[in-house]
């Protein structure tokens, strides 16, 4: 499968207190990439082979051209994935409108109740609307593939299970991702107070996993060490991660333009320290976060030994 990523929408009715795209919002705040450019660029991967599609931003949704856009990429055989918090999806009535054109959905979820994810949201009534999004989604979603995405902070922390189930119960969803704390945009200006330490990480692992199987869910990790996981490391999003092509906006020397980026492996902003050198899962794990090692050190980086 090949991967296309097209980020068309920065606007966003959230400001979450991690949003890893936080500085390029407030760069091109409000913008959306033009309806010509999106479709140009959809024909123009279509003829190279890529058929999977990942509408994400800011808030994809909202794109004011976003039907017309789901809708041309179906007739071009893309597999489309929408990155959403949600908000439109409350409405049935938009649910009716894009659903039969989108494959898969994930869901940024942040806590099991109003107080703690939006909190975390600074967005008060996002999780209501999530909610019903769910209830929406629930009753239609036919062949629709739900994920759920929630970034684990220290305040979310002992309530990650609740809303691990609470996902389950709502939209059957059929996959969870708990993510770390990415240290870009709004993540690196507040990755001291959110981050969560590795080893406060590790309680957690199994009760989460614990969770996900009771609920027949797939869970993934992402941005946390396979050594980290341990025994669980067989959930690492690291392993299960494929190539893709981002498109987004970028400004440089006073000029716009849409930027293409190619990654081949999930590294971005991890580095391997000198120890990870002579662990046997080197060339599968994305390695630690450079901004955790900055501010916590390396002490938590375990190499897993080859026998």
């Amino acid at each position: 499968m090949k991967r296309l990523e097209l980020h068309i929408s920065y606007k966003c009715p959230n400001s979450c207190s991690f949003c890893s795209e936080g500085d390029q919002l407030k760069k091109f705040k409000g913008a959306f990439v033009s309806k010509e450019s999106v479709l140009n660029n959809l024909k123009r991967f279509a003829r190279r082979g890529f058929n999977h599609l990942t509408l994400t931003g800011g808030e994809p949704t909202l794109h004011p051209d976003f039907f017309e856009i789901i809708r041309f990429a179906s007739l071009l055989k893309y597999r489309t994935y929408v990155s959403s918090n949600g908000g439109l999806f409350s409405r049935q009535s938009f649910c009716s409108k894009v659903i039969p054109y989108l494959d898969e959905v994930s869901f940024s979820l942040h806590g099991d109740n109003a107080r703690l994810h939006d909190s975390l949201t600074n967005n008060p009534g996002s999780f209501l609307k999530l909610r019903k999004a769910f209830a929406n989604i629930k009753k239609r979603k036919g062949k629709l593939f739900v994920f759920v995405n929630i970034v684990a902070t220290l305040r979310n922390l002992p309530y990650l299970k609740d809303t691990i189930e609470f996902a389950a119960d709502s939209v059957s969803a059929k996959q969870v991702l708990i993510s770390a704390v990415a240290p870009e945009g709004a993540g690196k200006d507040n990755f001291l107070s959110l981050a969560v330490p590795l080893r406060e990480m590790s309680k957690h692992l199994s009760s989460l996993v614990d969770a996900s199987c009771r609920k027949n869910m797939q869970i993934r990790f992402f941005g946390i060490p396979m050594c980290t996981l341990g025994n669980f490391c067989g959930f690492s999003n690291d392993a299960y991660w494929s190539p893709r092509t981002t498109v987004e906006l970028w400004r440089n020397l006073g000029r716009e333009f849409l930027k293409v980026t190619k990654s081949y492996k999930p590294v971005r902003n991890r580095i391997k320290v000198h120890k990870c050198l002579r662990c046997a899962l080197r060339n599968i794990c994305g390695g630690v976060f450079s901004e955790y090692v900055e501010r916590f050190g390396a002490g938590e980086v375990i190499p897993f030994n080859h026998g």
